[in-house]
């Protein structure tokens, strides 16, 4: 999850586009929603089964530049590194319930974003599917104050979330929702990664 909160939506990729247009606000962020690529509800961080590649996992080791050792990482980020299909998952279970990288600020947020896995990369919200939907059929209004909407829509996130088909995990989402801010196992625990860059 990107930096996101209720009261100040994708700022920061607001601000990109005011510094290139003398366009409102509002009028930026409607005209580029789909550009934001996360809700920051966390939900997709808490699944039990993200796959991820073992080149992709090769890929974001290298990014990360930590001085811990790649198959000690692999141990704490993989459900099973030694297994032997094509596909690995990223283990959430270890973690509180949620990638090792997802804290709890005023939304969630992933300590990695610029640097995190192509699976991350790759996937598309079906929240921002679901936005995009919900102002096809009136649900939410096509002319109404795009950050109501926005937050209409995130408030329906965990009635619709993909996680209802986990029963453990979806009740460890709900609570880590509700709840305060809780920092990362990532953030928690510096040391053990030896980061090389802050």
């Amino acid at each position: 999850m990107n930096n996101v909160d209720g009261n100040s939506f994708a700022p920061r990729l607001v601000e990109r586009f005011a510094r290139n247009c003398e366009v409102s606000r509002e009028n930026i962020i409607g005209a580029h929603w789909r550009e934001i690529v996360c809700m920051s509800c966390g939900g997709c961080c808490f699944s039990p089964v993200i796959p991820i590649s073992r080149e992709d996992f090769s890929l974001f080791y290298e990014r990360l530049d930590i001085g811990l050792s790649k198959d000690r990482f692999a141990q704490m980020f993989l459900q099973d590194p030694a297994a032997a299909s094509p596909s690995l998952y990223i283990d959430t279970g270890r973690h509180k319930g949620r990638c090792m990288f997802l804290s709890k600020k005023d939304c969630f947020e992933c300590g990695v974003w610029d640097r995190r896995p192509d699976v991350c990369r790759d996937f598309f919200c079906r929240e921002i599917v679901n936005f995009e939907k919900s102002l096809e059929s009136g649900e939410i209004a096509k002319d109404g104050n795009f950050m109501e909407n926005v937050l209409r829509l995130k408030e329906r996130v965990v009635e619709m979330l993909d996680l209802a088909a986990f029963e453990k995990e979806m009740m460890t989402y709900s609570m880590a929702a509700a709840g305060g801010p809780a920092p990362s196992y990532f953030e928690k625990n510096r040391e053990i990664f030896g980061r090389r860059n802050v």
